[in-house]
């Protein structure tokens, strides 16, 4: 019996502030991209941050990092409210197609 499609979510990270002065940046950045439309835009630039330690040694979906993002209420909150829906339209050129 042939198994069920799996569904896959893709999770980019990146930092604005290095990205929206930069040409070169942003175009490198679009070819990281996966080639579908993005569902849900987190901004996350009023969360509380991880140590400067934990964000030089881990991506954003480590566990470590997943760890501080789940303790901040404000992250919690924005998290539960922007996935409920409607889906709001991504707010920066980078993160559209």
């Amino acid at each position: 019996m042939p198994s069920a499609p799996r569904n896959t979510v893709y999770i980019t990270s990146y930092s604005i502030l290095e990205l929206e002065d930069d040409p070169v940046a942003q175009a490198h950045f679009r070819t990281l991209l996966p080639p579908i439309p993005a569902l849900l835009t987190l901004h996350c630039l009023h969360w509380r941050t991880p140590l400067a330690e934990v964000c030089e040694r881990y991506t954003g979906v480590s566990e470590p990092v997943q760890r501080v993002i789940c303790g901040s209420r404000t992250a919690m909150a924005e998290m539960y409210v922007l996935s409920s829906g409607p889906f709001p339209k991504p707010l920066s050129p980078l993160d559209s197609r």
